[in-house]
């Protein structure tokens, strides 16, 4: 009679279902240049809009499920150089303003906005505008403890970040040490400096008194917002038109820069 072997119970694989550590800011995968190559690409080949299967085949990629297809169109769309319409992808005008320029400062122009535009690149333009940079090693690291980036795409993201910071002329003024906004793009704006220094009292949101009597804790709340709530007057107080419309603006404007489209980074 054959021997009868016991078979082990099977164990969950502790790998499957292992969620993947997702980054708290959103970055591309491909550089400033690989993602114009893609509206380029639409407008020289399509006339600027095309549905995803046709941008696959038209980029040479295998389908509209491959990954390095999926992750160039979110750079692209993170970069704002396409954009969704309906079914179809579009070249949005930004990405116009670089493939079929009317003028080279406008291109350099849209450039500088496109760099901008990506979450994680404007926060470290705003960080250190005009000033050295780390070295790379250091930068790596400033993603990984202070934007959150997970730690197996801090490097190629800082690799990324530098080559598209050096293609949208960031570097131009002062050599790669130092990103200086280039004097054709002096009119765009870098993103809103968050009011480090203009923060509410705690005491004024946690009962009045600095104590626990019934206020708010905002403790969690950006201080961006925190800066524009202090620019409230009181309540009852009367507004122009134009200060009510500036505030919306600038409450619309912290609210997108701080809190991102999810579909940039769905793709």
């Amino acid at each position: 009679m054959a021997e009868i072997k016991a078979v082990k119970e099977a164990v969950p694989d502790p790998k499957v279902g292992k969620p993947k550590p997702k980054s708290g800011v959103s970055f591309p995968y491909y550089s400033l240049d690989k993602s114009i190559e893609v509206a380029k690409t639409m407008h020289d080949k399509a006339g600027g809009v095309c549905d995803r299967a046709q941008l696959a085949a038209l980029l040479e990629y295998s389908g509209t499920d491959n990954g390095s297809f999926l992750t160039r169109v979110a750079a692209a769309k993170m970069f704002g150089l396409i954009e969704q319409d309906g079914p179809n992808l579009r070249v949005s005008a930004r990405g116009r303003a670089i493939v079929a320029p009317i003028s080279e400062p406008q291109a350099e122009r849209a450039k500088v906005e496109a760099f901008l535009g990506v979450e994680l690149f404007g926060k470290v333009f705003e960080a250190f505008n005009g000033q050295s940079l780390p070295a790379e090693a250091g930068l790596k690291n400033l993603f990984e403890t202070q934007y959150n980036v997970v730690k197996d795409r801090a490097g190629p993201t800082v690799n990324i970040m530098l080559q598209s910071a050096e293609q949208a002329g960031l570097f131009k003024t002062a050599g790669r040490s130092r990103m200086v906004m280039p004097l054709a793009a002096s009119s765009v704006s870098a993103p809103p400096a968050a009011p480090q220094d203009r923060q509410v009292p705690e005491s004024r949101w946690r009962g009045g008194n600095g104590g626990d009597g019934g206020g708010y804790d905002v403790t969690n709340i950006h201080p961006a917002i925190l800066g524009l709530l202090k620019e409230l007057p009181p309540a009852g107080a009367t507004l122009s038109s134009k200060k009510r419309a500036a505030l919306i603006g600038a409450f619309t404007a912290a609210v997108g820069w701080i809190y991102p489209d999810n579909e940039a980074e769905q793709g």
